[in-house]
């Protein structure tokens, strides 16, 4: 997701991200796993090494990354929730 600012809170930094519109993985893997399968895997590949690449340059951790936690929009995964993301121990 684009990220719009971010505020230094003192002990955290606070992410402001755009609106991410879309069905979430686990529901769609719900409601039909082969279709999942076949058309979400590399999408859910290429999102997960982008954003392990970018958090990994940066010295980050996701530290939630679930089906819950990824939207299919257009055909592309997005991943949410970094409320367990930060630094690598």
């Amino acid at each position: 997701p684009e990220v719009y600012c971010t505020y230094d809170a003192g002990t955290e930094i606070v992410l402001v991200m755009e609106l991410i519109k879309g069905d979430s993985l686990d529901c769609l893997i719900a409601d039909c796993p082969t279709l999942v399968a076949a058309n979400y895997v590399m999408p859910v590949i290429r999102g997960l090494s982008s954003l392990l690449a970018t958090f990994s340059a940066h010295a980050l951790l996701h530290r939630d990354i679930k089906p819950g936690n990824i939207i299919i929009r257009n055909g592309e995964a997005v991943f949410l929730d970094f409320g367990y993301s930060g630094p690598r121990d």
